[in-house]
């Protein structure tokens, strides 16, 4: 990797921020000193996984040293990862960005508004008979690979996010005369929105294990492609591109569906409840709230 060494002399209470660019400016990837919060991070099982760059062995891995005196931070030479979703379980599948082209780089240190850049130079590795224009076509083979993955995932959380929107209408005007028509309206839009989350996601991962009895879907199908395509410092193969070819157009077959239900079930599912007037609070009764709690308790709620 890259390391970079630079010196505080006091400890500075603003933010620090690595990045490192394309000639030109352009950001690949971006490091600050506030630690990552990997509460709803998921994660990967068998060869998947990790990303980020380096600290010091005091830091949370991926962040920015910030200490007084000299400080090192380490790029692992990747770009940014592919997109990811809470609680989301991979088998082999790699979401991790390529690496970097051998060429010539910027390094950007930022403290508040002051910044410091140096360039700096990545060598090829002289046991690799790869040309650059080999590299390079892997580089954005694997681009394409990631964003790929990146879209799938995201269609997952969009599903999920829609799903939430849905259940929290219907749970909003429970008790009222209209929530059995909103009910039957909503039920195939869910019903249409699991049926693509399960064709992009194995939906039944609940642990790192489970992929074992489990089928794995699109997303980590696309992503275990990565591994083959990083494994040697070479250009794609046929064979490669001939599967992220057919796993791509499956995966947007998805993405239209979900498009369509946004476009079209979503619209309608909108304009009826906007004609019910829901109101974003229902504030009921409190002795309503007391029965209707006693009911279910009674009933075995």
């Amino acid at each position: 990797g890259v390391m970079v060494h630079y010196y505080f002399k006091q400890a500075p209470e603003e933010e620090v921020k690595i990045a490192f660019l394309e000639p030109d400016g352009t950001l690949i990837r971006e490091f600050s000193s506030l630690p990552e919060n990997d509460d709803e991070r998921g994660e990967s099982s068998g060869d998947g996984g990790g990303g980020g760059g380096g600290a010091s062995d005091d830091e949370d891995e991926g962040d920015v040293p910030a200490a007084a005196g000299m400080n090192r931070f380490v790029w692992d030479l990747r770009s940014e990862e592919a997109a990811r979703f809470p609680g989301m379980i991979f088998w082999s599948g790699n979401l991790d960005g390529p690496r970097a082209v051998p060429g010539t780089y910027q390094v950007r240190l930022s403290v508040g508004d002051r910044t410091l850049t140096e360039s700096f130079e990545l060598s090829k590795d002289p046991r690799s008979t790869a040309t650059q224009e080999d590299l390079q076509e892997q580089f954005d083979f694997l681009i394409a690979i990631r964003d790929r993955v990146s879209e799938a995932n995201r269609a997952v959380e969009q599903i999920r996010d829609i799903r939430r929107q849905i259940d929290g209408a219907l749970q909003r005007t429970e008790g009222e005369q209209y929530h059995e028509d909103l009910v039957a309206q909503a039920e195939p839009i869910k019903e249409k929105l699991g049926a693509t989350e399960k064709a992009i996601y194995q939906t039944k991962n609940r642990s790192r294990q489970d992929p074992l009895n489990f089928p794995i879907r699109l997303n980590n199908k696309i992503a275990a492609l990565t591994g083959v395509v990083a494994s040697t410092d070479a250009k794609p193969t046929d064979a490669s591109r001939a599967v992220f070819e057919e796993l791509s157009a499956k995966l947007q077959v998805e993405l239209d569906r979900l498009a369509a239900v946004i476009n079209e079930d979503i619209q309608a599912f909108n304009a009826r409840v906007a004609e019910y007037a829901v109101p974003a609070v229902i504030v009921r009764d409190a002795e309503d709230e007391q029965k209707a709690a006693t009911s279910e308790e009674d009933s075995g709620g």
